[in-house]
């Protein structure tokens, strides 16, 4: 772009965004990114029952230790529903984990997955479609800033040894690195290095290892912290804003792109998204189910005479485009404008908020683009806020939108606490604000992420009686909720036949909801089983009902009641040269009432001898 660097001028430790007075807030204001589900995980799991009110389950529950001060949370769910959360300690840096299993309101003994390192930055987790979960943060090892690893296979309840994925990286800790995966498993870590240039590497699907660094923006570019999201055909888009020398300046700030398509092992060229004639700030993105990408961010406009104005802006690739399109404003302009995120529904409806001053008062506000429009509808107030706030929001697979904020309450010295809403699916509005936490007397962090029954689960750090603790709220699902299992042997004899078994459990509420626009039911209806063999294996009969083609068995039946489960089994071999792994997948596909699709994924390894 031939563009010069003026200097660091950004902050990107742990993450925070390019300049802390961009926003129109002052140096009050926090940038935060959206938890993003996995891409992956949302095209494994499509649907949830439609319109109905959220119910959240309270009081939120403690998932740190008691006297050790947590930061920094963030959180992913598996396409089975298991949740993750990581966070990191703040006494000494370690970074730790724990898990909640699918169907279960507890969450297990916590992990600690680095060493102690006070100079590390906050953890990211992403999940894979067969629950290989990835963790990844950076930290100071040997004076050099090195980005980090850990990996828990599917199947497992422990994580594997922490890799170095690059070292070499700085003398400071940069900004912290995210992770995505895409629907195959292929993994994709971006970060910031000591030089501001933010840097990538992949995993391929079925490695265990990373591939080499490499370079996305300009080296010595002084880019902010990336995103990263990946599209349901594996398409991954990254985005960061960057400082450069501009007039009348001194900087300007410019939101770029760059684009890996799928198949493909290689970003393309860097692409500015936003004006270059501006100041563009904090990026966040969001994928439709289509691969349809929405960048969102914060414009610095009309600055003489001072104040300056900002205005939150979008700017959409349509699916399988390698170029963003016209951007739009969406926002107003005004001096108090901040705080800009996005989601987009699996329809292709994008809801974009923001924070803007009305009456002297901090509050929330929406607008949509209806799925196939081009232009945004009217502005939707949903919350007031207090002072100070960072919005997180994530769209559910079946089109519902929470937004989840930090209000202050300055009555009580600035105590604050996490609060949510949301809107429900065909729904025009947002419903009634709930308060998640207590009180607490420092700014909670919070992140949420949905699971594919629709339940949202957000955690925040936040501090209670004598240390800052990691807590969590999910809300109730609604509809059928899916569970499917494997049962087969771990080692089998070559040539021998074997028997392999697929249950699956309809866990949906027992009762239908009676909140919404009309009767809700869990059941699930035209439920469609299948098991795909892999090429080493052969089918060598099935259960009777079955449909065979080839190495894939499905069954079929018209419904499936809440609660209740059905098994299917099949009797596969191996030729008698056979060695190594078989991986054997099942996959259950149905819909609730409203004709919204539901389904559920698993795998089992086979050791051929």
């Amino acid at each position: 772009m031939g563009r010069t660097s003026p200097g660091n001028e950004g902050t990107h430790q742990n993450g925070a965004s390019g300049a802390s007075g961009a926003s129109g807030f002052g140096c009050r204001v926090r940038m935060v990114t959206v938890a993003f589900l996995t891409v992956g995980a949302v095209t494994l799991a499509l649907g949830v029952s439609a319109a109905s009110a959220t119910t959240w389950n309270l009081p939120a529950t403690d998932i740190s230790a008691a006297g050790q001060d947590a930061e920094q949370p963030q959180i992913a769910v598996a396409p089975d529903g298991t949740t993750t959360v990581v966070w990191r300690r703040l006494v000494d840096g370690t970074i730790q984990a724990a898990t909640r299993p699918a169907d279960s309101s507890t969450f297990g003994a916590i992990q600690s997955l680095s060493d102690a390192e006070l100079f590390s930055s906050g953890p990211q987790v992403a999940v894979a479609p067969d629950g290989e979960t990835t963790v990844v943060w950076g930290q100071i090892v040997g004076g050099d800033f090195t980005i980090q690893a850990a990996t828990r296979p599917a199947g497992s309840n422990t994580f594997e040894p922490v890799q170095n994925l690059a070292t070499n990286q700085g003398s400071g800790v940069s900004g912290s690195p995210r992770v995505a995966v895409a629907p195959d498993g292929e993994t994709t870590v971006t970060w910031v290095d000591g030089s501001n240039t933010v840097q990538s590497a992949i995993r391929p699907a079925g490695s265990t290892t990373f591939g080499a660094v490499v370079p996305l923006s300009a080296v010595d570019g002084n880019a902010g912290p990336p995103k990263v999201a990946v599209a349901p055909d594996g398409t991954t888009t990254v985005v960061w804003n960057l400082t450069f020398a501009c007039s009348p300046g001194p900087t300007c700030y410019v939101v770029q792109s760059a684009i890996r398509p799928a198949g493909s092992t290689t970003f393309g060229a860097v692409q500015d998204v936003s004006p270059t004639s501006e100041g563009s700030l904090a990026p966040n993105l969001a994928v439709a189910a289509d691969g349809a990408t929405t960048v969102v961010w914060t414009l610095t406009r009309d600055c003489s005479p001072s104040p300056c104005e900002y205005t939150a802006q979008a700017a959409t690739r349509s699916a399988g485009s390698n170029t963003f399109g016209t951007v739009q404003d969406v926002s107003p302009n005004d001096p108090s404008t901040g705080f800009t995120n996005v989601a987009v529904a699996p329809d292709g409806a994008t809801t974009v908020v923001w924070g803007q001053l009305i009456g002297g008062i901090l509050t929330i506000r929406a607008r949509t683009r209806p799925a196939g429009s081009s232009t945004f509808g009217t502005i939707e107030d949903i919350s007031e806020i207090g002072n100070q706030s960072t919005i997180q929001m994530v769209a559910a697979p079946g089109g519902a939108v929470t937004v989840v904020w930090e209000w202050e309450d300055v009555a009580m010295e600035g105590a604050h606490t996490v609060q949510a809403a949301s809107r429900p699916a065909g729904a025009s509005s947002f419903g009634a604000v709930t308060n998640l936490s207590t009180a607490g007397a420092t700014p909670p962090s919070s992140q949420l992420a949905v699971a594919p029954n629709g339940a949202v689960t957000v955690v925040w750090a936040q501090y209670v009686t004598d240390s800052s603790r990691i807590q969590a709220a999910s809300s109730s699902p609604t509809g059928p909720r899916l569970r499917l299992s494997l049962d087969g042997p771990k080692k089998v004899r070559a040539g021998k036949a074997f028997g392999v078994s697929v249950r699956v459990t309809n866990r949906g509420p027992s009762e239908p909801d009676p909140v919404g626009r009309g009767p809700r039911t869990a059941r699930a209806e035209s439920l469609k089983t299948c098991l795909k063999v892999p090429g080493n294996l052969f089918v060598v009969r099935a259960q009777k009902g079955a449909s065979v083609r080839g190495r894939t068995i499905c069954w079929s039946r018209s419904s499936l009641a809440a609660g209740m489960s059905v098994n299917y089994r099949a009797t596969l071999r191996s030729s008698k040269t056979s060695s190594g792994t078989a991986k054997v997948t099942g996959t259950a596909s149905a819909s609730d009432s409203s004709g919204d699709p539901v389904k559920a994924s698993g795998s089992s390894k086979i050791r051929i001898v």
